[in-house]
């Protein structure tokens, strides 16, 4: 089964992929363009799809720290996504996600790069041991990571 997200045709690597047709049609609907503008100090209010999220920076180079900054933001957006696909999972197969969660850990390079995340999937004890790969290979199907650089090293855990 091939997928078709964004203009590009991929075969999936995993057995499940959320992001079916009708979903990318609906990201293809979104607006294309964002209205970024300044407020006061550092911060960034950035305008999208009828949406605004603000972004703020330190004390230490002028901000107020009253909001995520951009590479935070980044964070936050690879986190969302993969818990996104981790519970369209336990979603396809019937499996209470409640409890579920997800930490990562993110380590950067001496020029300040991010260079690994450490994905923990806290699954519960019910979950099926035989799901586990399956989940994992899911989970790494999230678009936001697809668009990171191919040397940022991922490495999971299923807990």
């Amino acid at each position: 089964m091939a997928i078709e997200f964004l203009g590009v045709r991929k075969k999936p690597k995993s057995t499940y992929y959320p992001i079916n047709k009708t979903t990318t049609e609906e990201i293809r609907k979104m607006a294309n363009t964002m209205n970024i503008s300044y407020e006061k100090k550092r911060k960034i209010v950035v305008a999208y799809d009828n949406k605004e999220i603000v972004s703020d920076f330190p004390v230490a180079i002028g901000g107020e720290d009253s909001a995520l900054n951009p590479y935070q933001m980044l964070h936050a957006a690879l986190g969302a996504c993969s818990a996104f696909y981790m519970r369209e999972f336990f979603l396809k197969h019937k499996l209470r996600y409640e409890q579920a969660s997800i930490t990562a850990d993110f380590e950067l390079d001496s020029e300040g790069d991010m260079s690994k995340v450490k994905m923990t999937l806290y699954v519960g004890a019910s979950f099926p041991e035989e799901l586990k790969t399956e989940l994992i290979e899911t989970v790494k199907g999230c678009k936001v990571k697809k668009q990171l650089s191919p040397n940022i090293v991922f490495e999971y855990k299923v807990i």
